[in-house]
């Protein structure tokens, strides 16, 4: 309830990711899918002035 961030469980190893603790997950959901889709959701585009020079942090 008082967690501000999304958590994911995830196998890097196995190749899948899950928004919920799946001991074992079949076939059709070892994907990486809700991590992608975490990051979409939840990580703000960056920020940029396309009047000014590139410039890289």
């Amino acid at each position: 309830e008082q967690l501000d961030f999304p958590v994911l469980y995830a196998s890097a190893k196995e190749g899948w990711a899950s928004s919920s603790f799946v001991k074992n997950p079949p076939d059709e959901a070892r994907n990486m899918s809700p991590l992608l889709d975490a990051i979409i959701k939840f990580v703000p585009p960056p920020t940029a002035n396309l009047e000014q020079p590139f410039q890289m942090l």
